[in-house]
């Protein structure tokens, strides 16, 4: 009863697994970088200043009128009979490059398909299976002769 029972159960939980599909995602990152320009408006920025000449023959500075732009700041110095004008412009607000990240996301997916190959006799057992058959059918007409003859006789009888 044991023995019965332990053979029904192995049974029951062994069986054939069917192939499951694999699954495959794949991520792919695309970085580019692009350098551009930039067209900045057009920015002002003017210094107008009166310069005479003293009763020493020395230059002196009367007025000054500084006009600031709104991105250009002009620095004014004025030593030793120099007037030096500066007007500091920031590269990078014309030039500069950027990142561009495109993110493409695939998913393959691959199942696996069992093949049987079919199934070939080798040469010998296909001469054994022509054999059986061309006795077979030797048989079929023995009998069937057998049985005519065999009519005939319970006939004379």
């Amino acid at each position: 009863m044991r023995f019965s029972f332990s053979l029904i159960l192995v049974l029951f939980l062994t069986g054939c697994k069917t192939p499951q599909p694999v699954v495959q995602h794949t991520v792919t990152v695309k970085e580019t970088l692009r350098d551009t320009t930039v067209i900045v408006e057009p920015d002002t920025a003017s210094v107008k200043a009166l310069l005479e000449c003293d009763s020493l023959n020395q230059v002196v500075m009367k007025e000054l009128d500084v006009v600031k732009g709104r991105k250009i700041a002009p620095q004014v110095k004025f030593r030793d009979r120099v007037l030096e004008i500066t007007m500091p412009v920031d590269s990078e607000a014309v030039y500069f490059s950027w990142k561009e990240r495109h993110k493409i996301e695939s998913e393959k997916v691959t199942v696996t398909k069992v093949v049987k190959e079919k199934y070939k006799p080798p040469w010998y057992k296909k001469a054994l299976s022509w054999i059986g058959g061309v006795c077979l059918v030797v048989l079929l007409i023995s009998f069937k002769f057998k049985s005519l003859w065999f009519l005939k006789f319970l006939k004379k009888r």
